[in-house]
């Protein structure tokens, strides 16, 4: 794969080792394998951070971000934050394919417009 500059790839692949070292403490001590960081920059835009970066790329290989059916379900208008287990929602693409890389139960939390899952 020829990874430009401006290639969100390219991005991912440059702050995966930092991101890592930064989420190791988090994952650590609550056992955790994955951490995924979510800033929803506005509706069409957002920077999208996973110690994984085989997930990242497959997240973007089969355009996961296109079905937003679980960030509908968190996110309600006016919550300024919220919490779910994974199994409170429907199964979609994006937890089918997290399913497929061992990742099979989750916690998220919504803050503001950030993400952490």
């Amino acid at each position: 794969m020829n990874l430009r500059k401006n290639d969100p790839l390219h991005y991912s692949k440059s702050v995966v080792e930092r991101f890592s070292e930064a989420a190791a403490p988090i994952l650590e001590a609550v056992n955790l394998t994955h951490f995924i960081y979510i800033n929803l920059v506005d509706t069409q835009k957002r920077l999208y951070l996973s110690n994984d970066h085989e997930w990242i790329e497959n997240y973007l290989q089969h355009e996961l971000y296109e079905d937003r059916k679980h960030e509908v379900a968190a996110i309600q208008p006016g919550d300024r934050s919220r919490y779910a287990f994974w199994d409170s929602y429907e199964n979609d693409r994006v937890f089918s394919a997290c399913h497929s890389f061992g990742m099979w139960n989750g916690f998220i939390i919504y803050e503001g417009n950030e993400i952490f899952s």
